[in-house]
């Protein structure tokens, strides 16, 4: 069987099954067995040979170093959940599936630089996650899973529910904004002008270094080019906070990743 590799984002898979569980005095335990099961099922479905199941640092990462407002009007990660972390990493690791947690990284730029890191050797990488960061590794021919729905996203369901091409969506979420993250984008640019821009320019670079300004026939997008080139600044923030870290050196090799017969 052809190498195959399961990038899974532990916290955006386990909190939505811990918050849909009984608040009991076996909720926790009933989380790892139901963690468990589902990574297995999940390498059986996608006929997996290799997995990762990649954990939050507890520590600030760099993006919350870089903007106080960062992810500030999201609840935070339940305290029990936290305290988990352990034994949900030793169930998965007793499973015979590896965990990854980096100190100081979150968990979406050590699967991107996993992924990227693996892509030229490894036909078929998968990432599982809802988490919509995910979509910008698309064009680099990664997949990404969404368990909770059962499905791939694609380009094309990214052209139809952004309006943009998957390797457009960190500049159209610098240009537009990401509320879901906390992240504002250039004022007075919502998402139907951010298609606009992007339709016309193909990227916030080209936008903040083309001389077209003056040409543009139609005076709304050339008042909001204006508007992008005036908070230049708060757009190429935006787009740094958005877009993923795809070259951490982690010091990983493939064997590291196989998953394990557990007799």
């Amino acid at each position: 069987m052809e190498p195959s590799v399961l990038l899974i984002d532990a916290f955006n898979l386990t909190r939505r099954m811990y918050e849909g569980m009984p608040d009991n005095p076996e909720r926790m335990a009933g989380l790892l067995t139901l963690v468990v099961r589902t990574v297995e099922r999940e390498c059986q479905r996608h006929s997996i040979s290799h997995c990762a199941v990649v954990f939050d640092s507890h520590e600030p990462t760099w993006r919350y170093r870089a903007s106080a407002a960062y992810k500030a009007n999201r609840k935070p990660t339940p305290p029990e959940l936290l305290a988990a972390v352990p034994a949900l990493r030793s169930a998965l690791e007793n499973a015979g599936i590896s965990t990854l947690l980096v100190s100081g990284q979150e968990a979406d730029d050590v699967i991107a630089s996993v992924a990227t890191g693996l892509r030229t050797h490894i036909a078929r990488i998968i990432v599982l996650s809802t988490d919509k960061a995910f979509l910008s590794l698309l064009p680099l021919g990664i997949a990404v899973f969404n368990h909770f729905e059962a499905q791939f996203q694609t380009p094309e369901t990214v052209q139809e529910k952004y309006g943009v091409r998957a390797e457009q969506l960190v500049d159209y979420w610098a240009l537009a904004g990401d509320t879901s993250n906390n992240i504002k984008g250039v004022p007075g640019v919502g998402r139907k002008t951010a298609v606009r821009l992007l339709q016309a320019f193909g990227t916030l670079d080209a936008m903040l270094g083309t001389d077209m300004a003056a040409d543009l026939s139609d005076k709304s997008l050339q008042s909001a080019l204006s508007r992008v080139r005036a908070h230049q600044d708060e757009a190429l923030d935006a787009r740094q906070l958005t877009g993923l870290i795809t070259s951490l050196e982690l010091g990983l090799n493939l064997k590291s990743l196989r998953l394990q017969v557990i007799q």
